[in-house]
């Protein structure tokens, strides 16, 4: 019961900050490392045809399509390709704007090789935690393809972030959690501090103050209120998650 209680404290003062966090200006560029200004952009690369996942993504989302289609909001693909490229020039002209440059972002692509390469070779992850944690991140990014669930995530052992889904809005969020993590010292012990009860929520409220703030400043009030939703509703699965946990 206390630790119940405790969660509850604990989400109820993060709601606050984001909400408060919200509301200051101005917005900070930069993950808190000394960086000049930099016209370089992110490397963003595409992942081409891959029949087998191809075809796991259309049995996956196939329920989704049916009802949108009995409801009359099938998608339009020229429409989902529109709103793809809006998501890769929002999360690029994010991470450049905030000097993070070096995230490499793939597009619907699925390399174990590659991935393994760059988590080999990221001198920002000790190797201990690279050769363990990152290895079962490795393991996961293998077996469960985001490609296949349309997920947008970054990953703090490769640097690099994946963009699978056709929303602006979550490839903004998935570019907030890069800016997170780089401005730990020790990336990699913070990712294992997601483990600790109540620090997953703190972590999915700042990302989502940061890419609100962001909007903000860009002056895209309605990009803004979808980030705040976007970052409490994150914030409501992973609390309920923890509760059904415990």
């Amino acid at each position: 019961m206390d630790l119940i209680l405790g969660k509850r404290h604990l989400l109820g003062l993060s709601v606050l900050a984001f909400v408060t966090g919200c509301a200051s200006v101005p917005y900070r560029y930069g993950a808190g490392e000394f960086q000049m200004p930099s016209d370089k952009s992110n490397t963003v690369r595409y992942g081409g045809e891959q029949p087998c996942l191809d075809w796991a993504e259309q049995m996956v989302h196939a329920p989704a399509r049916i009802v949108s289609r009995s409801l009359g909001k099938a998608e339009d693909p020229l429409v989902v390709e529109a709103n793809r490229s809006e998501a890769v020039e929002l999360s690029s002209e994010y991470l450049r704007e905030n000097f993070l440059q070096d995230v490499q972002i793939d597009v619907r692509r699925y390399s174990p090789a590659e991935q393994w390469k760059r988590i080999r070779e990221n001198n920002r992850v000790s190797p201990a935690l690279k050769y363990t944690a990152g290895t079962l991140s490795w393991a996961g990014y293998t077996l469960f393809p985001g490609r296949v669930w349309h997920v947008d995530k970054y990953n703090v052992f490769s640097n690099s972030m994946s963009l699978n889904s056709s929303d602006p809005v979550s490839a903004l969020y998935a570019a907030a959690e890069a800016k997170e993590y780089r401005r730990r010292k020790l990336p990699g012990v913070y990712w294992g501090m997601q483990m600790l009860p109540g620090v997953p929520v703190v972590h999915i409220l700042m990302m989502g103050r940061d890419a609100s703030g962001y909007a903000r400043a860009q002056g895209d009030e309605k990009l803004k209120d979808d980030v705040r939703k976007h970052a409490l509703t994150e914030a409501v699965v992973e609390v309920a998650t923890e509760f059904i946990e415990f």
